[in-house]
């Protein structure tokens, strides 16, 4: 469960999240759309803490992650899955090295249980298992939002 509450964020003078207040539940599905330029990427960036918000609190799970003295941010972000708008996977690895990678270096799982759990996501994906050896490039979108709603990060 994510719930925000008044957030605000300035760059300088520039206001760029205007007093936020938003509720999702656990499971839902949530879109953020609007015009380039209208703070929707500098929101996901605080709700990850990626940014700082200038004013606001934001919770998830009940837990306040705007107070950084009762959290550890890189825990919260090991439980957080994002797509950014430039997903960045790496072409040189195959769809399953690249959606086994993260869960190998952030969840500290072995190499087989993260295959285990790739070939489940991708099987899942496509129902045909040879995709795994395609590489990469090819596949960039898809396997970055399996691998976020997958909860592989």
């Amino acid at each position: 469960m994510i719930r925000v509450e008044n957030l605000h964020k300035y760059f300088g003078r520039l206001h760029v999240l205007r007093g936020i207040t938003n509720h999702v539940a656990q499971g839902e599905v949530v879109c953020v759309i609007g015009p380039s330029g209208s703070g929707k990427s500098t929101f996901l960036r605080c709700l990850n803490l990626l940014e700082e918000p200038s004013e606001g609190r934001i919770f998830f799970d009940e837990v306040e992650v705007t107070d950084h003295r009762a959290i550890d941010v890189n825990e919260v972000r090991a439980e957080i899955g994002m797509v950014f708008q430039r997903f960045n996977l790496f072409p040189h690895l195959t769809a399953l090295q690249n959606i086994s990678l993260a869960p190998m270096l952030v969840r500290g799982l072995s190499r087989e249980e993260a295959e285990a759990r790739a070939y489940e996501l991708l099987y899942e994906l496509a129902h045909r298992p040879a995709w795994v050896e395609i590489p990469a490039a090819g596949l960039r979108q898809i396997l970055a939002e399996r691998a976020k709603t997958g909860s592989m990060v």
